[in-house]
C-alpha cells in the first residue's frame, strides 16, 4: 500500500459495503450471485491479514497500559465488544501471521510467512489458519522457530477446501518443519545448500 493513505482506503472500503449493501439483488440470477458471493468471500478472508498486520504494528507503538487497559486481550475485548476468548484468538494470530520487530527495530516476517501469504491472497481463511496453526505446533520443537539465521520455515498453506478435509491431509502427512540453510556442522566444508534437513511427523491427535 506505498503512497495510499490508510484512513482514505479505509473510508473507501466502508464505502464500498455500502454501495454493495445497497445494490439490488432480487433479479440476479444464480451465476451473479454466486459470483458476488466468491469475490466478498475472498474479501472476507483478506481482511484478517491487514487487521494482523495493524494490531502487530500498534503493539509496537503503544502498550496495553496506555491504551487504558490491564492486557491487550482486555483492549480488544471492551474496544471491539468482544469476548475475550476471541481477543485472545485475534491476538494469537496476528503474532502468527502479523510483521514482526527484532529488538533492534528491524522488520522481521510472520512466524507463518507462506501461511500469511496466502492470507492476503485470499485464499485461505480463519478456520484454515486454525488448523495449520495447530499442526505446526505439534512439530517437534517448533516452540523454538529461531534460529532465523540459519533455518527457514517451509509450512505452506495447501490448496483451499473444506476445513475437516485438510484436518484429515494434515494428520497422515509427514512434513519437513524447518530446512536448514547453514552449513551442516558435521560437514563444515559442505555448501549450505547441501545442508542436511531435519525432518519431522507430524500426527495430529
Amino acid at each position: 500500500m506505498s503512497g495510499v493513505v490508510l484512513s482514505d482506503a479505509v473510508a473507501a472500503v466502508r464505502a464500498a459495503v455500502d454501495a454493495a449493501a445497497g445494490a439490488e439483488v432480487d433479479l440476479l440470477g444464480r451465476a451473479d450471485l454466486v459470483d458476488a458471493l466468491d469475490e466478498l468471500e475472498t474479501v472476507w478472508c483478506q481482511l484478517p491479514a491487514l487487521r494482523n498486520r495493524l494490531l502487530a504494528r500498534l503493539q509496537v507503538e503503544t502498550t496495553a497500559t496506555q491504551m487504558g487497559a490491564k492486557s491487550w486481550n482486555q483492549v480488544l475485548s471492551v474496544r471491539w465488544r468482544i469476548s475475550t476468548a476471541e481477543a485472545g484468538r485475534r491476538l494469537g494470530e496476528a503474532a502468527l501471521l502479523g510483521p514482526r520487530q527484532s529488538i533492534t527495530g528491524q522488520t522481521l516476517p510472520p512466524v507463518l510467512a507462506a501461511t500469511a501469504a496466502a492470507q492476503a491472497r485470499g485464499v485461505i481463511n480463519t478456520e484454515h489458519v486454525t488448523v495449520i496453526a495447530k499442526a505446526v505446533a505439534s512439530c517437534p520443537g517448533s516452540s523454538t522457530p529461531a534460529p532465523a539465521r540459519s533455518s527457514k520455515p517451509i509450512w505452506c498453506a495447501w490448496p483451499p477446501g473444506p476445513v475437516p478435509r485438510m484436518s484429515a491431509m494434515l494428520r497422515s502427512w509427514r512434513c519437513s518443519c524447518w530446512i536448514r540453510t547453514a552449513p551442516n556442522p558435521t560437514t563444515p566444508n559442505a555448501p549450505a545448500a547441501a545442508a542436511s534437513a531435519r525432518v519431522a511427523s507430524v500426527a495430529m491427535r
